[in-house]
């Protein structure tokens, strides 16, 4: 297959600002793959990457779905080939060192330990839409908590709370917690409790509630033993401290929060944060081998209906259809979804 010297690419025009430009195909190392993107997934992440941290011309993006172009030849035999239909995510612009390399552009180049395969029975947008969040679920559950996994064959354990569970991370965390066959505490507003219980949840309780500290600890037999915070604001990693049995426990959040800041806080509860950037760093060996442990699953896991991905909520336009559904995403309009787009 012939590949073009240039591509169109979705990257930061100044802070704030975003829109298509041209730039070089990223350069394919021998340990690397090349893959055309077919679909993409937007993320908290991305707008504010762009509104705090990108410089011109900076890469975005992702998550992203598509078809394997080309493969490095130390890369040969590492179970992707050309043609292979594969999903990731990566951290736009800062991808394995190179600001040029990210998912919100036509071609991306990645590691093949970083990619997972596409089921035949969902789309390039499903998969787009779950690599990102179910990644983070996993490692915040079985990296950070050390919550056994279901391939483990140690099921069980402590109940869990997963506060704010409709958010894309949140959503994979409940079917995955339920997979280990934990009792699965959750928070939502209201309109989501029966689409949460359909995940695997076993109760659902208002997050506005005054009293939602004390159904969690009646629900959950007295108290929970983990946690995991995907939303962090206006107090809740607090009422999730609160929600421990006696006996404590550890508590893993998405966003940096400081225990130090609470004078309340529950002296035997543990904090610590899931940042799932970690596992692309071959540095953070346990993230790392969590991460390419759990991409062997994921296929079947999907196949199976075990783990899907959030209903979607399809922008058009393809990459110029960017700007219009990352301000839908800043602005938080997001409710239970999860924003894609489609190149082709």
């Amino acid at each position: 297959m012939s590949l073009p010297q240039v591509q169109n690419a979705y990257a930061c025009l100044t802070l704030g600002k975003a829109g298509i430009q041209s730039k070089p195909l990223p350069v394919l190392d021998a340990t690397g793959i090349l893959v055309k993107i077919k679909a993409v997934a937007l993320n908290p992440t991305d707008w504010k990457h762009l509104d705090r941290m990108l410089e011109p011309s900076q890469s975005m993006g992702s998550d992203f779905a598509g078809d394997v172009v080309a493969v490095g030849e130390s890369a040969v035999g590492k179970g992707v080939k050309v043609g292979d239909a594969v999903a990731g995510y990566v951290r736009g612009g800062y991808a394995f060192g190179d600001k040029d390399n990210g998912a919100f552009q036509e071609y991306i180049r990645i590691y093949p330990e970083l990619v997972w395969h596409k089921p035949a029975s969902i789309s390039y947008e499903q998969a787009a839409a779950l690599s990102l969040a179910a990644a983070t679920a996993q490692q915040g559950l079985y990296i950070n908590l050390h919550v056994p996994s279901p391939w483990s064959g140690k099921t069980g354990g402590p109940a869990i709370l997963i506060w704010s569970g409709a958010t894309s991370v949140g959503d994979a965390a409940v079917q995955l917690a339920a997979l280990s066959g934990l009792k699965v505490i959750v928070t939502s507003s209201p309109s989501n409790f029966s689409y949460l219980k359909s995940l695997g949840a076993t109760e659902v309780f208002d997050y506005s509630d005054p009293d939602v500290v004390e159904k969690v600890k009646e629900a959950s037999g007295g108290g929970v033993g983990w946690a995991l915070d995907t939303y962090c604001e206006k107090g809740c990693t607090l009422l999730s401290a609160k929600c421990f049995a006696p006996e404590g426990g550890k508590i893993t959040t998405l966003l940096p929060i400081n225990p130090e800041d609470y004078p309340d806080w529950p002296a035997n509860v543990t904090l610590e944060r899931t940042l799932i950037y970690t596992a692309l760093d071959p540095k953070n060996a346990a993230e790392c081998a969590g991460l390419e442990e759990w991409y062997t699953h994921l296929p079947q896991l999907v196949e199976q209906g075990k783990v899907r991905p959030q209903p979607l909520k399809k922008f058009e336009g393809g990459l110029s259809g960017l700007t219009e559904a990352l301000d839908y995403v800043r602005t938080g309009k997001v409710r239970r979804e999860k924003v894609v787009l489609s190149w082709e």
